[in-house]
C-alpha cells in the first residue's frame, strides 16, 4: 500500500510540474505575464535586462533582433503601384533568407581558413573540425537550393506585375555570393566577365572584394596541405600499378577475337592510357599547371589519390573526409547554379535580367570552368581496380608523414 501510494503522489507531482512548465514557457515566448500566478513564482527565463552570474538576459525576440529583421522587407509595389502586389513579399523574403545563409557559409568558411596551420600538417582534431564544417556548408548549398522550388511557386506573370520596379537591382550584385566564390577558391581569370562583376559594386564593395581576393582561399590552404605530404614512395608504386594495368588491358584487346569488340576496347585504352600519361609523367602534369588546367600542385594530386585508395585507413579517413566534403561543396554549388537558371528562364524566358544578362549569363556559369575543386573531382578519372592498388608499406601503414615544406607555395598564392 505505502509503494502505491508513493507512485500515485509521484505522477500526480509530475504532472503538476508539467503544467507549470507548460505556463512557464507560454510565459517566455509570449510574454503574457497574466498566464503565470503567484504560486508559480518569478518566471525562471527572467525579464529583458535582468542580470544573472553577470550576464543581462534577453528574451527570444530581442535576442534574435525580430523587430529589425521582420521590419526589413520594403516592398517597392506597396511605394509605387496603387496595389501591393502579393508575390513580391515571397520574392524578398527568398532572397534575404538566401543572404543569412550566405553569410553563414562565410563565417564557416572564415573559420576554416584560420584553422589551416602556416606550416604544420593538420592532427585528426583538426581535420575533424574542417571536414564538420564543410560539410555543413554543403548542406546548406542545398537547402538553399530548395529556396528557388519555393520561389518557382511564384507565376511568370505576377513576377512581371513588380519586376520593372526592380532595376537596377540584380542577383549579380550579390556581393556575398562573390566573396564565397573567391574565399573558396574561385579566380576572377575563370570567369568569363571579371570586369562585369568588379563593375557591379560601390569602391567600397570592391575593395572588400580585392581584400578577398588577396588572401589565401581554401583551395590555396587545401593545395598546400596536400602538397606537404610525403608522397614519394606512394607515387613510384603507383606508376608500377598503372603499367600492370594498362599491360592486362593490352593483352585483353589483344586476345579478343570480336571485332566489335575489339574496336571498342581499342578505343577505351586509348583513352585510359592518354588519362594516366599525364600523372605518370610529371612533366606534362606541371605543364598543365602551368596553363592553368590544373591548379593543384603534382604532389597535392598524389597526396589526394593516396588519400582516396586508402581512406579506409584510420589515419586517412579525417583527411578523406575533407576532400569528399569540398567536392561535396562543389557538386551543390553547381545544383545551386542550375536551380537559378531554370527559375530564371521560368520567369524572364532568354531575356536579360535589369543588371546582368540574365539566362544566357546565367547558363554560361554551369560547366567545369566554374568548379573550383576540380583537380578532386578528377582524382577518379585516376583510379584504379582494388586488385592493383598498390599496399602500403608496413611502416608507413595508416599515416600521413610530412615531406620538407615547400616554401614556394607558402610565400604566395598559387594562382
Amino acid at each position: 500500500m505505502l509503494t502505491t501510494a508513493k507512485i500515485s503522489l509521484t505522477k500526480n507531482d509530475v504532472a503538476d510540474r508539467a503544467a507549470k512548465t507548460d505556463r512557464i514557457c507560454i510565459l517566455h515566448h509570449t510574454g503574457d505575464r497574466s498566464i503565470n500566478n503567484k504560486e508559480d513564482g518569478q518566471c525562471p527565463f527572467g525579464r529583458n535586462g535582468s542580470v544573472t552570474n553577470g550576464i543581462v538576459g534577453r528574451d527570444y525576440g530581442e535576442y534574435l533582433r525580430l523587430d529589425s529583421l521582420l521590419s526589413n522587407v520594403d516592398m517597392m509595389s506597396a511605394r509605387y503601384l496603387p496595389e501591393p502586389v502579393h508575390d513580391e513579399h515571397l520574392f524578398i523574403t527568398t532572397h534575404q533568407t538566401q543572404e543569412m545563409w550566405f553569410k553563414q557559409i562565410l563565417f564557416e568558411i572564415d573559420s576554416i581558413r584560420d584553422t589551416f596551420p602556416e606550416r604544420d600538417s593538420l592532427d585528426d582534431r583538426q581535420c575533424t573540425t574542417i571536414s564538420q564544417r564543410l560539410h555543413r556548408i554543403s548542406v546548406i548549398w542545398n537547402v538553399l537550393i530548395e529556396h528557388f522550388t519555393i520561389l518557382q511557386t511564384m507565376q511568370p506573370v505576377d513576377f512581371m506585375r513588380f519586376r520593372h520596379l526592380l532595376a537596377p537591382g540584380s542577383g549579380f550584385q550579390s556581393l556575398q555570393f562573390r566573396l564565397i566564390e573567391c574565399k573558396l577558391g574561385l579566380t576572377m581569370k575563370q570567369r568569363g566577365n571579371p570586369t562585369a562583376v568588379c563593375g557591379a559594386f560601390s569602391p567600397p564593395m570592391q575593395s572588400t572584394l580585392t581584400k578577398a581576393i588577396s588572401e589565401p582561399s581554401v583551395l590555396d590552404l587545401v593545395n598546400q596541405w596536400l602538397d606537404n605530404m610525403d608522397t614519394a614512395d606512394f607515387a613510384a608504386q603507383y606508376t608500377e600499378a598503372v603499367r600492370e594495368y594498362l599491360s592486362d588491358e593490352q593483352q585483353q584487346f589483344d586476345q579478343e577475337p570480336d571485332a566489335h569488340r575489339r574496336e571498342m576496347l581499342s578505343r577505351n585504352l586509348a583513352q585510359q592510357k592518354q588519362v594516366f600519361e599525364v600523372v605518370l609523367d610529371r612533366s606534362k602534369y606541371e605543364e598543365e599547371v602551368q596553363t592553368k588546367k590544373r591548379r593543384m600542385s603534382y604532389n597535392a594530386f598524389m597526396s589526394a589519390l593516396k588519400i582516396t585508395f586508402y581512406r579506409t585507413e584510420q589515419r586517412f579517413q579525417s583527411a578523406y573526409a575533407i576532400l569528399t566534403a569540398l567536392v561535396d561543396i562543389d557538386s551543390a554549388m553547381s545544383k545551386w547554379r542550375f536551380a537559378h537558371i531554370t527559375t530564371a528562364q521560368r520567369m524572364l524566358g532568354s531575356k536579360s535580367g535589369p543588371y546582368s544578362s540574365g539566362y544566357l549569363y546565367l547558363r554560361s556559369t554551369i560547366g567545369d570552368r566554374y568548379k573550383i575543386f576540380l583537380d578532386l573531382i578528377n582524382v577518379s578519372s585516376h583510379l584504379l581496380p582494388e586488385p592493383y592498388i598498390p599496399p602500403l608499406s608496413f611502416h608507413r601503414n595508416g599515416t600521413l608523414f610530412p615531406r620538407p615544406v615547400n616554401d614556394v607555395l607558402l610565400a604566395g598564392k598559387q594562382i
